[in-house]
């Protein structure tokens, strides 16, 4: 099977279906208060985006959100501020920091003042909830009916917060291979793989050159596909958070 970024791969059904699942869980619970505490730092529009529709999501599924948003200008301090403050208040189950940062705000300081227990995304080590982003890819992946299970399995990308945790979860399940956006052997590294999951900002990055045949794309950025499986994630990690669900 191939799959490109022009394919039929439908993460906004999945996501719907996910969240569907969740708000009948949260109607078994009695319908109980759940809070998630967002933050956005001078993000650019399509940050700005897909924050709101993070918001959008959990208001559909009666999650109540509280927003942090500052500007590019905002300090190290400053940021670290809102985020100690939302770990501080005890009615907000679940934080999740939109990455990346303005370039001047240490992104690693940030993430450990989130609370592992409501570290909805699994950016901390101690954290009980799997990557948000990188399960997504293994949801999409089995949506699609792609069987990783002895596999080679190309990262594109360096990222800690996507390609690393990915890399984890595949680890004695498939053969991973991990090969920087610049690497200049990406093309041959990529057409050995029966998986690619390109894990880069850059949504036109993989392109035909770099796949043989029957090689299976999962491109991180493209819109509609693991962003919106990630908020549902994200949304599920914040009820279990707050004790609802599994």
């Amino acid at each position: 099977m191939t799959v490109t970024t022009a394919s039929p791969l439908d993460g906004r059904a999945l996501r719907d279906e996910m969240l569907a699942e969740l708000r009948a869980t949260l109607d078994a619970a009695g319908r109980p208060a759940v809070t998630l505490g967002t933050v956005l730092v001078g993000a650019d529009e399509s940050a700005r985006w897909a924050m709101r529709a993070k918001h959008d999501a959990a208001d559909d599924v009666g999650i109540r959100t509280v927003g942090v948003d500052l500007p590019a200008t905002a300090t190290q301090e400053e940021v670290e501020r809102e985020v100690a403050r939302l770990a501080g208040d005890p009615t907000i189950h679940g934080i999740f920091v939109q990455l990346p940062l303005p370039a001047h705000v240490d992104a690693a300081r940030i993430v450990e003042l989130i609370p592992p227990e409501r570290d909805i995304d699994g950016l901390t080590p101690d954290s009980p909830f799997t990557p948000a982003s990188a399960l997504a890819v293994l949801h999409l992946l089995a949506r699609l009916g792609v069987d990783t299970t002895g596999r080679h399995v190309v990262i594109v990308g360096d990222s800690p917060y996507v390609a690393a945790p990915l890399a984890r979860l595949l680890t004695g399940r498939a053969s991973v291979t991990r090969v920087d956006a610049e690497a200049s052997d990406i093309v041959e590294v990529c057409r050995r793989a029966d998986i690619v999951v390109s894990a880069v900002a850059d949504a036109g990055l993989i392109t035909p050159a770099h796949v043989g045949p029957g090689t299976t794309i999962i491109d991180v950025p493209t819109p509609g596909g693991v962003g919106p499986v990630t908020i549902a994630i994200l949304l599920t990690h914040t009820a279990r958070a707050a004790g609802v669900g599994h």
